[in-house]
């Protein structure tokens, strides 16, 4: 769903997804090394292979990366997940039940990267 929402911002930015931990670390690596290095990644806490948290850990090990805003993303609100994403440097977001709630929210990422990219 959060794909679908980004649709239509793609003429402001281009929007790169992975369908697990280890491919997004792979993708990450192939961008930063090619200078494409994001303005924001957003990780869901369930991914397969690798979840949320160990693929944000990983994420900070790389100096190249380890600046990059991150949001992890979950269904749930649970306390010990938000801990750890504050511990990591990053922010955590619980999905919003409504598809329109998450319209706006992706508005959000997406100004956010877009005054990223003016700096």
């Amino acid at each position: 769903m959060i794909s679908e929402a980004f649709e239509k911002y793609t003429e402001h930015l281009k929007v790169a997804h992975a369908y697990n931990g280890t491919e997004a670390l792979q993708l990450l690596s192939q961008m930063c090394e090619s200078g494409m290095t994001p303005c924001l990644i957003i990780l869901d806490i369930n991914m397969p292979k690798m979840n949320g948290i160990e693929t944000l850990i990983e994420i900070r090990k790389v100096k190249e990366c380890h600046h990059i805003p991150v949001i992890l993303f979950s269904t749930s609100s649970q306390l010990i997940d938000k801990k750890i994403a504050e511990r990591l440097g990053a922010d955590f977001i619980t999905k919003p039940a409504k598809y329109q709630d998450l319209e706006k929210l992706v508005g959000q990422f997406v100004e956010k990267c877009l005054i990223e990219q003016k700096t």
